[in-house]
């Protein structure tokens, strides 16, 4: 407030003590000039509130408008990694922009303001934000991917239509440090210069503008060691850099079972020694919609064998398991957004699994839903039990697996044998199928297997695992074939 206007405010004040209003000329002029004083102050306030809202308004709307295009366009927009990372970055900083200028217009200050705070407590968290970084650098060296491509949106010509920051490539660089990841490390911070120098930034000076983004990628003895299972063979698979041998097609009736004479079942041998088969059009369409919906309410944060892992674990590039899970039981009812579904389509489905396959599934699993987004993966794992374990104390150990695909994935998401050096391309409604056990009950070391990363797209499959009660003396020789070879 300038001098003169703290004099006026004062005379004004001095004026008023103890004069009365109805014979003081003098204190209506020096009223006068307080009250203009006041309109012109409320005036620029006014026009700065105008201003303030209308900027607010118009950040408000362009939000609007990018998540109604996410909405309309959900399951494409979420099958590129980039775009979701983006979307996770927006939720930060669109969303703080906004707290930060709802604060000025003071009469709109305690909703919107309220509002606003409310909704980022349900928005993607830090960790969720790094966890979408780790996905990157997860399809990055497992897909053998080029940095600046990835920066660009540009995952084997299939483009995002959005671009990394130098701010996003620093924080994806900081992720790759995190976890022991130096080379990757590198190459994000280099990315990062190369963006700052092309937007006229002296990178001279990165340290100083993005000191705590800017890391030192050298080694540590105390960061996680690189040998996370991702072998080269398992880079190899997932890429399919192996050859496969001919495969062998015929019509499968399970010894000409009546459900099946008129309507066999197309069968595909993946690999002859141990048998791995493929199963086509196991599922329909609409069984496949009714099981996911009903996941959908129901699903949990995966880990490496049957437990559940609270969400706020801390999941990063070198977890085995990166997924969500559910556990379809046949004798319950499920309540999904589109109302009740009841558990008849689960046990249809089981039922014919069971047929296909000739096992008997009173004492099999029921299904689990797994669902693997952009980046989800499942390292070498095997599906049976070690020997003297709790797992088997009931039932007996895991004798089969039967392998549901309920969806198409554009890139990515394999399903890889690590010893017959063998691979499955997710197929929507076909099923692959082995034994973990050889004839005598030991264990396969050909079911060693894992589920490639999401490269593009979204997976979700179902699993259901037979047990040794029940199956002891029904294993189906055919699938036996050569246990041993090469």
């Amino acid at each position: 407030m300038s001098r003169i206007r703290i004099f006026i405010i004062l005379g004004f004040v001095n004026l008023t003590l103890g004069v009365k209003w109805s014979s003081s000329i003098s204190t209506y002029k020096a009223m006068l000039k307080y009250e203009n004083l006041m309109l012109e102050r409320l005036h620029g306030q006014t026009i700065s509130a105008q201003k303030a809202l209308v900027e607010l308004k118009q950040n408000i709307e362009q939000i609007q408008l990018e998540a109604k295009e996410i909405y309309e366009n959900f399951e494409h927009y979420f099958e590129h990694p980039v775009r979701q990372l983006q979307l996770m970055n927006r939720y930060k900083y669109d969303w703080r922009e906004l707290e930060n200028m709802s604060k000025v217009p003071m009469f709109l200050a305690t909703k919107l303001y309220g509002n606003v705070t409310k909704a980022m407590k349900v928005f993607p968290k830090h960790q969720d934000r790094v966890a979408a970084r780790q996905a990157l650098l997860r399809l990055e060296h497992t897909y053998k991917l080029d940095t600046r491509d990835l920066a660009d949106g540009n995952i084997r010509g299939k483009l995002a239509g959005k671009t990394l920051s130098a701010t996003d490539c620093a924080n994806i660089a900081e992720a790759a440090h995190a976890v022991g990841r130096d080379e990757q490390c590198k190459k994000w911070n280099a990315e990062s210069l190369s963006r700052l120098y092309a937007i006229g930034v002296n990178t001279k000076k990165f340290s100083s503008l993005f000191p705590r983004k800017y890391v030192n990628c050298s080694s540590n003895s105390d960061k996680p060691s690189l040998t996370d299972g991702t072998s080269l063979l398992y880079r190899e698979l997932c890429n399919e850099e192996i050859v496969q041998k001919p495969k062998k097609c015929y019509l499968w009736t399970q010894n000409k079972n009546y459900w099946f004479v008129f309507q066999p079942v197309k069968t595909e041998i993946l690999n002859y020694s141990p048998r791995i088969i493929r199963f086509y059009d196991v599922a329909r369409d609409f069984e496949i919609d009714s099981v996911i919906k009903i996941s959908k309410s129901i699903l949990q944060w995966g880990y490496a064998g049957r437990e559940n892992i609270p969400e706020d674990k801390n999941i990063n590039i070198t977890s085995p398991r990166v997924g969500h899970v559910a556990w379809l039981l046949e004798n319950e009812t499920y309540k999904t957004d589109n109302g009740t579904k009841d558990d008849a389509i689960v046990k249809s489905l089981s039922k014919r699994v069971r047929t296909i396959i000739g096992l008997g599934g009173t004492k099999a699993d029921v299904f689990q839903v797994s669902h693997y987004g952009v980046g989800g993966q499942f390292l070498f794992h095997y599906d049976n039990f070690v020997r003297g374990s709790e797992g088997e104390k009931y039932d007996g150990n895991r004798i089969a697996s039967f392998l549901l695909y309920l969806s198409d994935i554009p890139e990515g998401g394999y399903t890889a044998f690590k010893y017959p050096k063998v691979y499955a391309k997710p197929i929507k409604g076909s099923a692959i199928f082995w034994y973990n056990l050889l004839p005598d009950g030991e264990a396969n070391i050909y079911g060693l297997h894992a589920g490639c990363p999401t490269l593009i797209g979204s997976k979700w499959i179902a699993v259901k695992w037979f047990h040794e009660k029940e199956n002891g003396m029904s294993r189906n020789p055919k699938y036996y074939d050569d246990w041993r070879g090469d």
